[in-house]
C-alpha cells in the first residue's frame, strides 16, 4: 500500500496519525505515529529489526526533513528574541564544506618541504 493511498488529502493536510482530541495542537515538527525505542537505547542485536521497522521511501524521507526544518526554525529563528546563533550555524557549515571540498588541496600542501 503507498503512501498515497493511505492518505488521499496529500500535501497540505495533517497526518493520517494526528488526533486533535489526544494530541492537543499541532506542532510540524513532532512525529505523531507509533513511539518506537529510542537509538541510543538499542542493544547490538536489536539493530537490524529496528532498521526494519524504518520506512525508506521517498515521502518518509520527505517528512523527516520538513520535521527537522520545522524544529530547527523554532528553536534557532523563530524566537521571541533575535539571536545569532543561525549566522554561526551558517557559517561554520561553510567552513565546514569548503573544507571538505578542497582537502585533496589542503593534504598534498601539508606534505611539502618549506625551507
Amino acid at each position: 500500500m503507498t503512501d498515497i493511498a493511505k492518505n488521499p488529502k496529500g500535501v497540505g493536510y495533517y497526518p493520517p496519525e494526528y488526533e486533535p482530541k489526544i494530541h492537543g495542537p499541532y506542532y510540524p515538527w513532532r512525529y505523531y505515529g507509533k513511539p518506537d525505542i529510542k537509538f541510543g537505547d538499542l542493544k547490538l542485536k536489536e539493530i537490524w529489526s529496528w532498521l526494519g521497522r524504518r520506512s525508506f521511501s521517498p515521502s518518509a524521507i520527505y517528512n523527516c526533513g520538513s520535521r527537522n526544518f520545522h524544529y530547527y526554525h523554532y528553536k534557532w529563528i523563530d524566537t521571541k528574541v533575535g539571536i545569532a546563533a543561525p549566522a554561526y550555524h551558517f557559517a561554520v557549515s561553510a567552513m565546514l564544506l569548503s573544507y571538505v571540498l578542497f582537502f585533496s588541496r589542503y593534504y598534498y600542501e601539508r606534505k611539502r618541504k618549506h625551507h
